[in-house]
């Protein structure tokens, strides 16, 4: 019969308990991390170092999203199939415009997103917080 001996188990249970509980490198973030992460914070969306969006998320899993052209959307945002996918109020439940699907996760120390696309691979995307205001004026403001 072998034995096993465990020496300084309970140094390395200590241990395992102080580590952060946090996804690991690589690891997609869960609807209540990407919560926690998000909720009363506004992100500017980067690709290739170009800003091209910003979105302000919001109590209830609700968003501010906009394309930085003057036009906000309101949206919400539910977790399918271990992805976190956004609905938008202006796209309705109109069959062209289904939800959109995305994994999040830290990669050193910032926050990256990940279209899911079943047909095609996208670049992942740069979330950077910001202090700015999403300005949403619109584009029929007075007429």
């Amino acid at each position: 019969m072998t034995t096993l001996r465990f020496h300084g188990g309970f140094a390395a249970l200590a241990f395992l308990c102080i580590l952060p509980l946090t996804p690991a490198q690589g690891q997609s973030m869960t609807l209540e991390r990407f919560q926690r992460e998000t909720d009363g914070q506004t992100y500017l969306f980067i690709h290739d170092g170009i800003t091209y969006g910003m979105e302000r998320y919001l109590p209830r899993n609700r968003v501010e999203w906009s394309f930085l052209d003057g036009r906000c959307i309101f949206g919400k945002y539910f977790e399918w199939q271990d992805k976190i996918c956004f609905s938008y109020d202006e796209y309705g439940r109109d069959a062209d415009r289904p939800p959109q699907c995305w994994t999040f996760e830290r990669r050193d120390g910032v926050l990256m997103a990940q279209f899911y696309d079943p047909d095609r691979d996208h670049p992942p995307v740069e979330m950077r917080p910001t202090d700015q205001e999403l300005s949403c004026p619109g584009p029929d403001v007075g007429s």
